[in-house]
């Protein structure tokens, strides 16, 4: 599909609309975009960094492998 530049200028939801197409392409810009802070929120409420990591991984790997049930900003 599109390179890495022409991803960085779409928004988060044609991203996800093509992450829900296998897209990893798309879903990397979206972990690019969104990785920091979720790890931080994770760090935030966990205190601890290696749990916060574990945790932080897991939203990622649950949120690709629920990309299909995705619907309008939030997850069905």
């Amino acid at each position: 599909m599109a390179d890495t530049v022409q991803y960085e200028t779409l928004s988060d939801e044609e991203l996800f609309s093509l992450v829900q197409d296998n897209d990893q392409g798309a879903f990397s810009v979206l972990y690019s975009r969104y990785s920091r802070s979720v790890y931080s929120y994770c760090l935030r409420m966990i205190g601890e960094e290696a749990a916060a990591k574990d945790i932080f991984h897991d939203v990622m790997i649950t949120m690709f492998e629920n990309r299909q049930s995705f619907k309008g900003g939030s997850f069905a």
